[in-house]
């Protein structure tokens, strides 16, 4: 619909046949309006025509019970997504996204029992006005970001994927969405006009996209009055949680993926079977000793030809039994963007919590097992914004999440939630132009180490390394010796620090991180010379940092033939340190991944030797091994493999503690249960 322009003040002249008379009296409050019990009601609108969401009004009429807790006027998105207008922490809040995730304007609220006016205003700058009975109480800035998707618009309560929450207690009439930003003689006017004397035809044309009040209430239909068919549904329940019956594999088989072409030899920047990928997605296995099982997710496929092929895979392997479960498909998700993968991590009660990945948008997915310790049946508890998952579930406390938001580059934030079902709001703790990381907890604990992509060169030029810290769950974070710093961090020259490699010229690639039987962090990465493939840009140096409590201690592990070739590290209870990566060249030598070797250091990482090679005379790169949380001896780590030249099948494998013994996962499965048949030493002719 197209609107039309005219200065504020004209504007609404037209709008109101009765507007002069309705002002002088300067006395109209609503005598009813609509009722939430704070509980179980709210409306939802499940499109909003009109809504273009570059700029936009949010206002009504409001009576709140009380101001306990927090309660939400209209909503469209997940908690600190699109838009949120409503009562948090004894302030009322217009808050919207932007680049910096979000900012809001807010206010102490009036009196609670009695009628106010409240209008919420994001201007096309960023900026945001709070307004209450045509008074300006509030104003913030923000880096503009425009709401455009097709989020289900919430009055009463938050959406948050398939829960409702954060329900409101009063009464809401006059509520209208407006397509623009209102000027204060706008908001105003509209206060001060009763319904009777509204040109609705008028207000349609000047941009509003929504109108409900109790008078268009029929039944569970909460009728629009703004002539784009936008009513709500009037809803008395919590939303029903979608629930799947995974859908059994033929066998175990990963995705093939590839990233930036390079237009040499070595054909991209980096590929292969990444099934396991990536290095900041944690975690993707953990063993359960009361089930003697380990469970674990990766990123299998429909195909290596196939359009879209990438699906979230759930599956165990039962150590009594020695036979892994015929794998699962949880979710299609739409892609072959190996980006997408999901993480796994698992709640007092056994039930499995999938965390399948964005990469920079808002199709993350939350999936819980329906039944403790099975991978027949998922819900799905929420869709939201976040890539690089990082969940950690701490009994007697929660979900510690850690993840990043594409706001202003690649940027970190943290996200706590009791029970996986109800989340607070994201909270940004670094954010200068872009930055990947790798966390860990211990104990209460939890650490995060991070580098810098700077503005010139971006991810491809990522360097220095950070470290920092949180002992209360995220609300504060310190860097290695306890100073508290200022979150979100926001400039390279920080207290979180570690070393300065761009005044080095060397580039830096998280690998892992870990906690020596101290308690102090030790980092593993890998430093380069250059992103490209191949050898101009001479060795990949696999370095660890390790804290002594005095002062950080680096040391070289060995050199590999590309950035990407990843694996973990592991701290073992007699003090001996170990790493499994693909550190010998593989068959697409200067590619990503190489033939799988155990190193160990028995003086805490200063010198490390090679044990021994796990596969050897392989048809393909194995790449991204990956270690198993709480991991039993028989199950250490597990990987894939990919031809790293050119699509391809690519097949999973474990290893034992002592890497003399390596499996590979049954490709073809023959019943719902197989025995996991040990591979010579080198995996020659496995194809």
């Amino acid at each position: 619909m197209k609107r039309l322009f005219k200065p504020p003040l004209c504007l609404f002249a037209t709008i109101f046949l009765a507007a002069s008379a309705a002002i002088a009296q300067n006395a109209w409050t609503p005598s009813d309006g609509i009722e939430f019990d704070g509980a179980t009601q709210y409306i939802q609108v499940d499109t909003l025509e009109g809504f273009h969401g570059d700029e936009f009004t949010l206002e009504a009429w409001i009576w709140l019970e009380n101001l306990d807790g927090a309660q939400v006027f209209m909503n469209r998105g997940a908690a600190s997504e699109d838009f949120t207008f409503y009562l948090y922490n004894g302030r009322i809040r217009m808050l919207v996204q932007d680049q910096s995730g979000y900012s809001h304007a807010n206010a102490e609220p009036p009196e609670a029992g009695e009628w106010f006016h409240c209008a919420g205003v994001f201007q096309k700058d960023g900026g945001k006005r709070l307004y209450y009975n045509g008074e300006l109480v509030a104003t913030a800035p923000g880096a503009h970001r425009a709401v455009s998707n097709e989020n289900p618009l919430t009055i009463g309560a938050l959406l948050n994927g398939f829960s409702a929450e954060r329900y409101l207690k009063g009464k809401m009439e006059n509520i209208r969405i407006w397509d623009h930003a209102l000027s204060h003689d706008e908001v105003v006017t509209l206060m001060k006009t009763r319904p009777g004397d509204e040109n609705l035809q008028q207000m349609r044309e000047n941009g509003l996209v929504g109108y409900w009040a109790a008078r268009t209430r029929q039944g569970d239909v909460v009728q629009d009055l703004s002539g784009n068919g936008n009513h709500g549904e009037w809803v008395e329940s919590a939303p029903e949680h979608i629930v799947v019956d995974a859908t059994p594999a033929g066998g175990f088989e990963g995705i093939w993926y590839s990233n930036q072409p390079s237009g040499d030899e070595y054909v991209y920047k980096y590929s292969g079977g990444l099934g396991t990928y990536c290095a900041k997605h944690r975690h993707q296995a953990q063993y359960v000793a009361s089930q003697n099982k380990t469970f674990f997710v990766y990123g299998g496929t429909k195909g290596f030809r196939e359009d879209n092929a990438l699906l979230i895979m759930a599956a165990y392997y039962d150590h009594a039994r020695n036979q892994f479960a015929r794998p699962v498909i949880v979710q299609e998700k739409g892609t072959s963007d190996a980006h997408h993968n999901p993480v796994l991590d698992i709640d007092s009660e056994g039930h499995l919590w999938i965390f399948a990945s964005a990469h920079g948008g808002k199709d993350g997915f939350i999936w819980r097992s329906v039944d403790p310790y099975s991978i027949d049946r998922f819900e799905l508890i929420q869709q939201k914004e976040f890539t690089y998952p990082q969940p950690r579930y701490i009994p007697g406390f929660g979900f510690l999440f850690l993840f990043t938001k594409y706001t202003g580059g690649r940027e970190m934030y943290v996200n706590t939630s009791p029970d996986g079902i109800h989340w607070g709001e994201d909270k940004k703790i670094c954010g200068f132009s872009g930055h990947y990381q790798v966390s860990e907890q211990h104990g209460d604990l939890r650490g995060t180490a991070f580098n810098w992509h700077p503005p010139v060169g971006g991810l491809n030029a990522r360097t220095n390394l950070y470290y920092m810290q949180s002992a209360d769950f995220g609300d504060t974070w310190t860097n290695v010796e306890g100073d508290v710093l200022k979150t979100p961090l926001d400039n390279p020259e920080n207290g979180a620090m570690v070393h300065n490699y761009q005044a080095e010229g060397k580039l830096v690639y998280l690998k892992d991180l870990i906690y020596d039987p101290d308690g102090n962090p030790v980092i593993l990465y890998t430093l380069s010379d250059g992103y490209e493939s191949g050898p101009e840009n001479g060795d990949r140096v696999l370095t660890t940092a390790h804290w002594t409590g005095d002062e950080w201690r680096f040391s070289s592990v060995t050199s590999t033939d590309h950035n990407y070739d990843m694996g973990p590290l592991w701290i073992e209870p007699g003090g001996v340190w170990k790493i499994i990566a693909p550190t010998e060249p593989g068959p697409q030598a200067y590619c990503t991944g190489g033939e799988i070797v155990l190193w160990e250091s028995n003086d805490n990482g200063v010198t490390w030797r090679k044990i021994r090679q796990l596969t050897e005379n392989s048809p393909r790169n194995h790449t991204y091994v990956r270690r198993v949380l709480n991991a039993h001896p028989d199950f250490y780590a597990f990987w894939a493999d990919g031809d790293a030249l050119k699509p391809s099948i690519s097949h999973l494998y474990f290893c034992n503690r002592d890497g003399d013994k390596v499996w590979m996962m049954p490709p073809e499965m023959t019943g719902d249960f197989q025995v996991a048949e040990p591979a010579p030493m080198g995996v020659s002719g496995i194809h």
